[in-house]
């Protein structure tokens, strides 16, 4: 569905829910960008909401590499997989829990998003720094 390199998907090519927040199009490329993400890289997508950040990033890293798409919201998750499966975007794990707990369970990751963590935010950030690989990068959109 989407066969341009660079980052910057439109935000009405995503499908959408009223109570399920999205990365806007000019938001989402600047972060994209910051992370300096490559094919193969191991990223987190904490706080996935709509999964623009998610399908965004997968098309970067390649089938080599894997997206973990996070959220504790079963509508975020449904709305991530729907667009995931939209752009064909096949590495990513999709996880309905917590950032807090599901974060232990991941592999070391070179890049790591988060957004839309509520009020556990500090909490969220302590923990991926300790998951982030050596010059790995973490882009807060908040």
């Amino acid at each position: 569905m989407w066969n341009i390199k660079t980052p910057g998907i439109p935000d009405e090519l995503f499908d959408r829910d009223e109570g399920v927040p999205i990365t806007k199009e000019e938001v989402r490329v600047v972060q994209i960008s910051k992370a300096r993400l490559k094919p193969g890289m191991i990223v987190y997508d904490i706080g996935c909401g709509s999964g623009s950040i998610s399908v965004e990033a997968a098309l970067q890293i390649e089938d080599s590499g894997h997206v973990h798409a996070v959220d504790n919201d079963v509508k975020a998750i449904e709305l991530t997989k729907k667009n995931l499966a939209k752009f064909e975007v096949k590495n990513v794990s999709v996880i309905n829990n917590d950032a807090n707990k599901a974060i232990s369970d991941l592999p070391k990751a070179d890049a790591i998003f988060i957004g839309g963590t509520g009020k556990d935010t500090e909490e969220i950030i302590k923990l991926c720094q300790d998951k982030l690989k050596q010059g790995g990068r973490i882009v807060i959109g908040m």
